[in-house]
């Protein structure tokens, strides 16, 4: 079975809203829903930080900010917590493989594809076959994330295309199939 997704869209067009969503869905279906979102604030119509929500604790905390930060890695333009980093690696390495758990991973880009953020405990993550996986890609990082991390044939729904219900109906017949 292939139980890996990717939601994807613009910048700022909706992707963690409509995992929220998708999460919601899957809760109401009895499936553990665990990961993390990764919702912005904006400032003068600019994303200017994010924070993270872990889903199954639901835990929230600071996660990047333009702001420059003591003690903050930065990459780019924004300044990452490390305690909210080091939380969710922890988190996306140790969870079991369990195929009525999805986990979802926001957002994933070009810090991953240079070897930083998420990537190490992704690649733990994706060799966990029964878990479903729902990866959260901006659009113009998704060819590059599929052959960095060796996606075999994931299932990419595009958010102008498709609803976080129709999403859930194609997650739920594929865990009944396997």
């Amino acid at each position: 079975m292939n139980n890996t997704y990717i939601i994807t869209g613009e910048a700022h067009s909706g992707k963690t809203t409509f995992a929220y969503h998708l999460a919601n869905h899957l809760v109401s279906a009895d499936f553990k829903v665990n990961g993390f979102v990764c919702p912005g604030t904006f400032e003068n119509e600019l994303r200017s930080a994010f924070d993270i929500d872990f889903l199954a604790s639901g835990e929230f905390m600071p996660f990047a900010k333009y702001e420059e930060e003591v003690r903050w890695i930065n990459f780019r333009k924004f300044y990452f917590n490390p305690e909210a980093l080091s939380k969710g690696i922890v988190l996306l390495k140790n969870i079991e493989d369990d195929d009525r758990t999805a986990v979802f991973v926001d957002e994933i880009g070009q810090w991953e594809l240079e070897n930083g953020g998420w990537s190490t405990s992704l690649e733990t993550l994706l060799k966990k076959k029964e878990l479903i996986k729902i990866l959260i890609i901006r659009e113009k990082f998704v060819d590059d994330v599929i052959k960095k991390f060796n996606l075999d044939m994931p299932v990419v729904f595009e958010i102008q295309n498709v609803s976080a219900e129709e999403a859930f109906g194609k997650i739920y017949n594929d865990s009944l199939a396997y």
